[in-house]
């Protein structure tokens, strides 16, 4: 998929419930270009511009589950982010201060040290630097005090799992003051 330009993603609403795959791919048409022999390929403008809604953006995506890190990093990749992973808080830390991401984007239920740990390491170390990267606690508690807990740590959003390629795209976009024209399917 990721070759042809596209994605596929499973969602599933628990144990027992099934599961949905969704595979998108762009669409692109071949046009005589009227010299023979010499073909051209038309993107499809909404490809286009889905593409660019968060071209130049660094995302830096925690989560100690490796396919969640993946399709995460394809959700965002597909939209044009430039996307690194790390399995844990000390390896996103260490991430965070070498590369400097534009955006992170954490789970909060992991081992050793959970999001919240992470985010407070972050905060204290951005005071020094004098700068806030956003961040967005993407996690399975999604109960009204979860969200409260995650803005009142350092979190900038708070993202229910499973997430949705469109709002996840969505919210980065929001969090970094970027239009969200074009993010969509």
């Amino acid at each position: 998929m990721e070759l042809h330009g596209g994605a596929i993603y499973a969602y599933s609403r628990g144990f027992g419930q099934g599961a949905d795959f969704m595979i998108t791919l762009p669409l692109a048409v071949t046009v005589n270009t009227g010299e023979p022999g010499l073909w051209a390929i038309n993107v499809d403008p909404q490809l286009e511009s889905r593409m660019s809604s968060l071209r130049g953006v660094r995302a830096l995506v925690v989560d100690d589950d490796h396919d969640t890190r993946e399709i995460l990093s394809v959700m965002l990749t597909r939209y044009g982010a430039e996307v690194r992973t790390a399995e844990s808080a000390a390896e996103a830390f260490d991430s965070f201060k070498e590369w400097k991401p534009d955006v992170l984007v954490s789970d909060i239920g992991m081992p050793v040290e959970d999001g919240y740990a992470l985010i407070a390491r972050i905060r204290a170390y951005e005071a020094e630097m004098g700068e806030q990267v956003p961040a967005i606690a993407l996690t399975a508690f999604a109960a009204a005090q979860d969200k409260d807990k995650a803005l009142s740590s350092g979190f900038n959003q708070h993202l229910s799992k499973p997430a949705e390629p469109v709002q996840l795209a969505r919210l980065v976009a929001r969090v970094l003051g970027r239009s969200e024209d074009g993010i969509n399917l």
